[in-house]
């Protein structure tokens, strides 16, 4: 189930309702012979549908289409305007609020812009309910979420806490409208770093040690040939003055480049769409190397 339409802000929650017209049901489950057990299963109320791959404890609360609708309702406190919300079940709520275009910030002249996207990733599926303010470039397809700034990433497990902490982010989710500025601020500070690519990269994506196989040597050797290609061809795209010339780029090109590589060179046949990408690339080592971009741009310049 995937919907998308343009809507005025207010009328954002009545669009999530109407597509999510239905509730999860915690249901105990029972032995082949009717004895009962400690494990519980999910269950849509309309067509009963299981929809976790594995059974629940009895401690575990499910968030409510109620929680979906009152988190997209208080997003109307974040963006002002008419936004493009887009709707999916599978095995959760997803639902992407995508602002008017008053909200984008140029980061380079006129053709490397950033705009945020609201994502609310309510899965069933032995994850946490995650609310994410992430952002898109108009150079680039894929979806971007910084690790140093503040105000941007909610993440609520399915414990005896949820509807405390739900209650709680509902009710504060005006803390999304500092994260917009403070994504902003972050992205015009990386512009105005400079440093060489070939310094950064060496960092980011070290050479292998003494006693590397020639493989390992080519590995590497290709991943940094496609950042370099990565960066060139933004820089071209963006309008930048030497796109050729790869020695000092801005902190903005370099992270871009390699996060660019990373979502979507390296991740692409395990997600279908930008935000599954993201969703990926955040888990274990891809995650702490996402980091690791970030930060030694910032490492570099002081």
């Amino acid at each position: 189930m995937t919907s998308s339409i343009i809507v005025p802000s207010q009328a954002v929650s009545d669009k999530v309702a109407e597509t999510f017209n239905f509730n999860v049901d915690k249901r105990e489950l029972y032995g082949p012979n009717g004895e009962r057990t400690e494990l519980y299963g999910l269950f849509r109320s309309d067509n009963n549908e299981q929809i976790a791959d594995q059974s629940k404890k009895k401690v575990y609360v499910p968030h409510t289409t109620d929680d979906v609708i009152g988190l997209t309702e208080a997003s109307q406190s974040v963006f002002t305007g008419e936004h493009v919300v887009k709707c999916r079940w599978r095995k959760g709520h997803h639902i992407e609020v995508q602002p008017s275009d008053e909200h984008r910030k140029s980061i380079f002249g006129t053709k490397d812009n950033i705009f945020p996207r609201l994502h609310i990733d309510a899965s069933y599926n032995g994850k946490s309910h995650v609310t994410t303010l992430g952002l898109y470039r108009d150079a680039c397809k894929n979806l971007e979420m910084f690790t140093m700034v503040s105000g941007i990433c909610v993440k609520i497990r399915h414990s005896g806490n949820l509807r405390k902490q739900m209650d709680q982010l509902i009710e504060d989710m005006s803390r999304f409208k500092d994260g917009w500025e403070n994504i902003q601020c972050h992205a015009v500070a990386m512009e105005e770093m400079q440093l060489n690519l070939h310094d950064y990269l060496a960092i980011v994506y070290p050479e292998p040690g003494d006693g590397a196989t020639q493989r390992e040597l080519s590995i590497r050797t290709n991943i940094v040939d496609k950042i370099k290609g990565r960066v060139k061809i933004e820089g071209y795209r963006t309008g930048r003055e030497n796109p050729e010339d790869l020695t000092t780029v801005s902190g903005w090109q370099a992270y871009n480049g390699a996060q660019g590589y990373m979502l979507h060179d390296t991740s692409r046949r395990n997600g279908t769409t930008p935000f599954d990408r993201f969703l990926l690339m955040q888990q274990g080592s891809s995650g702490t190397r996402m980091q690791l971009a970030e930060r030694t741009v910032f490492d570099m310049a002081g």
